[in-house]
């Protein structure tokens, strides 16, 4: 029994034609079976692919993870003119609990 291969090129994938052969009574190679299978496609291909042919568009990038720490500060004017004294009231207190849960990270 032979079994031979052959196969379409997509950008998306590959499809392959495998195709068994048997020998019949005279001994003449048959085919048999012929199955197409849907090959996946292959991912590390296509990222050298498009690393190397549109470098600019993709390119391999490593990133480097430091650790920043400081204080940031905005200067954001806002009107709160319009808030109810309730809703100053929960401002502040969600205000709160973000400085408490920030200085408990800290330690």
């Amino acid at each position: 029994m032979a079994v031979y291969k052959y196969g379409t090129q997509d950008p998306i994938g590959s499809y392959c034609i495998e195709v068994t052969r048997q020998p019949d009574a005279k001994g003449k190679m048959r085919i048999v079976k012929k199955v197409t299978k849907y090959l996946a496609p292959d991912t590390e291909a296509i990222i050298f692919y498009l690393t190397n042919y549109l470098p600019e568009e993709f390119k391999s990038k490593n990133y480097l993870n430091n650790h920043i720490s400081g204080t940031l500060r905005t200067e954001r004017h806002m009107d709160l003119s319009n808030l109810s004294d309730e809703e100053l009231d929960q401002m502040e207190n969600l205000i709160l609990k973000v400085a408490e849960k920030i200085e408990s990270e800290k330690e």
